[in-house]
């Protein structure tokens, strides 16, 4: 078994590395410090990239901005399992074969390049290893680091993790606190590990991943010391021009200098467990501990990609179980496997309950059921109801322009809750009354932009109105024979009514109902033009037809852009509630959501990429 996985495991790289690559990419960078008592750290990056075959001949790392740390102790693995020989002296001019299993540090007038050969295109796997010496430094208050761990350079990181942990014991929250900058993702204590992680890939060079952690006296014993405070000296550089509060900041660190700052104190902390771990000592054997972490990698490689295989066998066995359960009850809704109805069904289903036969069309054909069309559905109903009057004004260039006169609705809801199709009514027809403004007639997007303009005032209703479009007590579960007759009788009907003998239908109200559900089924053009088929004349005795006909999308367009209206209102938030928001996430310097601005006065960083 364990040479099964092996090979299997050198098999799929080796698949991987064939794939033609079109120009380089950076698919995953892991990135691994462990940061010893002294406060120097040992930095393991795995590196997962696309290599282009005729582009470039190294990648490198750029060590610039350094002080007084340095790097030292650099080599170079890749998914071979091949170590690179180190040279003293990089060539950065030679060609790619004469780099290929090589790497080493070229020297410049900004600092230290860590440089190896890409060698052959395809997918690669690369671990890169170095230390950082006196990474944790002592001041006056506290002990500390502000450090750009990555750079972007091109290619960018489309994903990045980086993980610092202690060599002995684990970080908490009343001795650590931790900031992150240049990148959209968050920052956690996990495991008693600080991980930062990216959300989003890098777009360009002014990204990359910044960390500020600040650790109580006694933590580590660093060989560096600073005289001054690390609040004044390395906390205020960072966060200006940052998301985060100094105050907060400043705050949060007198308390846990002082040790009033308890376990419990942010409650709202984002602690995730961890895949990833290591136990690694820094010092002593060097060559046993990296020989030790790279069978780890190589385990933790196999591991977790026998862990998705077993993921997608599972995965692919459930959706085979809830296919097949699907597959069943469709069967048993319709009599066939073609989910068709055999007969028409020519009545309003559950006496023109837009809400209910939406429910029973979203549970059995959710690709089908829009919120657009139930609203646009909602909107004609109001127009024949006479609650909504569609009249017209000329525009400055003279062409017509469609307006809703709305009437005024009830003060309170005279519908129980269980009427949900004529609740959802009331309360369109409210916000589109609030919307109209003293003439009592809605202007073209002025639903959208009054939504817009109010999005606080109008959050009650919009809540409401979201919670029956979005929830339902419908589900394919409950879903009966008799409503999948109903539902999908009257569309079989709709859609096939002009191949009917008996084309002397006259009743009028009941084709404004047909109307309305061929709006929410999405085939009201269909209906409109067979309509005119069978009954040349209808639109003489329907304005409400004939208006439509005109503009025959006006309704659906009035739906969107009232979904768009009140898409924003329910995703808003005022200053102050981001502010407290972000100050719950972030502030504290206990985990959150990284600033993508700030993180003035770090060491490190200079770009990594391919040359």
């Amino acid at each position: 078994m364990r040479k099964f996985m092996k090979y299997g495991f050198m098999l799929m790289l080796a698949l991987q590395a064939a794939l033609p690559v079109e120009g380089h990419r950076l698919v995953d960078l892991d990135i691994r410090v462990l940061l010893n008592d002294k406060g120097h750290a040992r930095v393991v990056e795995t590196r997962t990239m696309d290599i282009d075959d005729d582009d470039g001949t190294e990648a490198f790392i750029k060590m610039f901005n350094m002080g007084v740390m340095e790097v030292g102790e650099f080599s170079v693995t890749d998914e071979t399992g091949v170590d690179y020989e180190v040279e003293k002296k990089w060539d950065i001019d030679r060609p790619r074969s004469a780099k290929t299993h090589r790497c080493g540090y070229h020297k410049t007038d900004e600092g230290v390049e860590l440089c190896w050969g890409i060698g052959q295109g395809g997918r690669r796997v690369y671990t890169v290893r170095y230390t950082l010496t006196r990474m944790v430094k002592s001041y006056d208050d506290f002990d500390g680091f502000n450090f750009m761990f990555y750079e972007a350079d091109d290619p960018y990181a489309e994903e990045t993790k980086v993980t610092i942990e202690r060599e002995n014991g684990a970080f908490t929250p009343v001795d650590t606190r931790m900031w992150a900058f240049r990148y959209y993702g968050e920052i956690v204590l996990e495991d008693g590990k600080i991980v930062a992680t990216t959300d989003r890939p890098m777009t360009s060079k002014g990204d990359g991943i910044i960390v500020m952690a600040v650790f109580n006296k006694g933590l580590f014993h660093p060989v560096t010391d600073v005289k001054g405070s690390l609040v004044e000296l390395l906390a205020k550089p960072a966060l200006e021009g940052s998301d985060y509060d100094l105050k907060d900041c400043v705050e949060t660190l007198a308390a846990m200098k002082e040790g009033t700052l308890t376990a419990d104190a942010n409650g709202d902390l984002a602690m995730k467990s961890s895949l990833m771990g290591s136990s690694n000592v820094m010092g002593g054997n060097n060559g046993g501990t990296m020989s030790e972490l790279a069978e780890s990698f190589q385990a933790l490689f196999i591991l977790i990609g026998w862990c998705l295989l077993a993921i997608i066998a599972l995965w692919g066995i459930s959706s085979v179980y809830i296919s097949f359960k699907r597959e069943k009850k469709l069967k048993s809704l319709f009599g066939n496997n073609r989910h068709e109805v055999e007969v028409w069904y020519r009545d309003i289903p559950y006496n023109g309950d837009l809400n209910k036969t939406y429910g029973v069309l979203k549970a059995v054909e959710p690709k089908q059921a829009t919120n657009a069309n139930l609203v646009a559905a909602c909107v004609m109903r109001m127009m024949y109801q006479n609650t909504l009057q569609l009249q017209y004004a000329m525009d400055q260039r003279g062409n017509p322009v469609e307006m809703l006169a709305v009437t005024r609705p009830a003060d309170h809801c005279p519908y129980d809750k269980s009427e949900r199709g004529n609740v959802l009514l009331y309360y369109l027809q409210r916000l589109m009354y609030d919307a109209a403004g003293e003439d009592h007639v809605l202007q073209p997007k002025e639903l959208e932009k009054y939504m817009k303009a109010k999005p606080v005032e109008n959050r009650p209703v919009v809540k409401v109105l979201f919670s029956l479009l979005e929830t339902s007590d419908i589900n394919l579960k409950t879903v009966q024979r008799s409503d999948a007759e109903q539902v999908f009788g009257l569309k079989k009907y709709l859609q096939e009514f002009t191949l009917l003998d008996e084309r002397t239908v006259r009743e009028v109200s009941l084709w404004k109902e047909y109307l309305v559900h061929a709006t929410l089924y999405g085939i009201a053009d269909q209906v409109r033009n067979d309509l005119k088929q069978i009954w040349p004349d209808y639109t003489q005795i329907d304005p409400i037809a004939a208006q439509l006909e005109v503009r025959p999308s006006f309704c659906s367009t009035f739906a969107r852009s009232a979904l768009w209206g009140m898409t924003y209102v329910h995703t808003y938030e005022t200053p102050s509630e981001r502010a407290a928001r972000l100050q719950r996430e972030r502030s504290s310097g206990g985990g959150g959501r990284s600033s993508w601005g700030g993180g003035g006065g770090h060491s490190g960083g200079g770009g990594s990429g391919v040359r």
